[in-house]
């Protein structure tokens, strides 16, 4: 039997390049089976670019779909997703498996944050905070202005009565700043030697003592749970998010993907990458900058899963991450010359596989070390191990703490000059 033969992780993965080809993997096992079961033996038979192939502008095919529409093979050894493109020159066998196409890239890790006292409350939890305070601010004026008038305006016997002819009039400026410190006293949780008075000013006063309390007990109880359970952004999660973050993308030339992306609609969600997809079939290139972080690539979660798989047994870690959500869904399967009189008998044996779980169990066996990588992540991350705080962490609260200091230093200084 001639066999065709295309580089797809992990059913067939090329050790050399050159005749004679020593290729392994899923599939090399299944088609030394099924050449036991036919009493036969095979031969390889390598595409130019060890590619499935596509179709030319003139209507023919490259790759291994070249050698079937040639009549040059009797068979392929890697599977192939069902597409009526594909269809045009091949017959597909019974599947062997569903596949989809996602998205993998690297994934992120936790890094020292300046932002990260401000994390706990959203943009809008603390614009609301601000105009609060804001509000507390005048309010409280206005009341201690109302207040200083009325007293202004008693009786001197009334006055002394109450003891107020001891006490040194204020000033506007004084009312103001008293109201400025018991909103910072209160929302800051520190004490403040000014006492309310009166009952409107105790009121207001009152109620943003008891707001104070809880925004900040709220938000030292996010602050904690932070850095507890960290939780890691996700670049993105699905085609529109990547064609927001404007990463470089690669999809390998051929592929069903690579075919929805050259007829996508002007206004589909893969015509927006357009900026930013790279066709190729080099997939140790491929492979490559997406273990280093430069690119991101469209591939078929079969072929992905072996990727993070093979990064893990170098590594020990888990550095790529697999979107969630999957595009194209097909059936995979072997694929033979129109009218081949081969493919019942393969058929047989392929459904006897199945029906015993050795496929399951031969694919399974390529992915051992990639388990725990494989459980997929969401925008809140809860897998992320926990990192030790850096100095970049507390440069934002640091940063605070100067600026008070130098204008506490500088009031002081203008305080002594003037």
């Amino acid at each position: 039997l001639r066999v065709a033969v295309a580089e797809w992780q992990p059913f067939a993965v090329f050790e050399s390049y050159n005749r004679p080809y020593k290729v392994h993997g899923m599939m090399v096992d299944v088609m030394a089976i099924i050449a036991q079961q036919l009493m036969t033996c095979y031969e390889m038979v390598v595409p130019e670019g060890r590619a499935l192939g596509r179709r030319l502008d003139n209507g023919t095919f490259t790759g291994v779909l070249g050698l079937f529409e040639k009549e040059e093979v009797d068979m392929s050894l890697v599977p192939l997703g069902m597409s009526h493109l594909r269809y045009q020159a091949v017959d597909f066998g019974v599947y062997l498996f569903m596949d989809d196409t996602r998205v993998i890239y690297m994934r992120p890790t936790m890094q020292a944050n300046v932002e990260g006292f401000i994390k706990p409350f959203g943009p809008m939890v603390w614009l609301l905070l601000m105009l609060c305070a804001l509000f507390i601010l005048l309010m409280t004026f206005l009341f201690l202005m109302i207040h200083g008038k009325v007293i202004s305006e008693e009786p001197a016997r009334e006055r002394q009565s109450t003891n107020q002819s001891s006490k040194k009039p204020t000033t506007d400026t004084d009312q103001f700043y008293k109201a400025l410190q018991w909103m910072l006293g209160c929302i800051l949780a520190q004490s403040v030697p000014w006492v309310p008075e009166r009952g409107s000013v105790r009121v207001v006063g009152g109620l943003w003592l008891l707001c104070s309390l809880v925004v900040a007990t709220v938000y030292r109880s996010n602050l904690k749970a932070m850095l507890i359970l960290p939780r890691v952004d996700l670049p993105f999660t699905n085609i529109e998010e990547l064609a927001q973050t404007g990463i470089p993308t690669f999809i390998i030339t051929g592929s069903l993907i690579a075919n929805a992306f050259t007829e996508a609609a002007p206004d589909s969600p893969l015509a927006h990458l357009k900026e930013q997809v790279t066709l190729t079939v080099d997939v140790p290139k491929i492979v490559n900058n997406v273990n280093e972080g430069h690119t991101a690539t469209f591939a078929v979660l079969s072929g992905l899963r072996k990727m993070i798989d093979n990064a893990y047994t170098e590594t020990g870690q888990c550095l790529l991450y697999i979107t969630n959500v999957g595009y194209l869904p097909t059936f995979a399967s072997l694929g033979f010359p129109k009218g081949s009189s081969l493919r019942p008998k393969v058929d047989k044996i392929i459904s006897n596989l199945h029906e015993f779980g050795l496929l399951q169990h031969l694919y399974n066996k390529e992915i051992t070390n990639a388990t725990q990588c494989l459980k997929f992540i969401t925008s809140a991350d809860k897998s992320v191990e926990l990192r030790p705080l850096e100095l970049g962490d507390f440069y934002g609260v640091f940063s605070i703490y100067v600026g008070g200091v130098v204008i506490a230093g500088t009031v002081y200084l203008m305080e002594k000059l003037y």
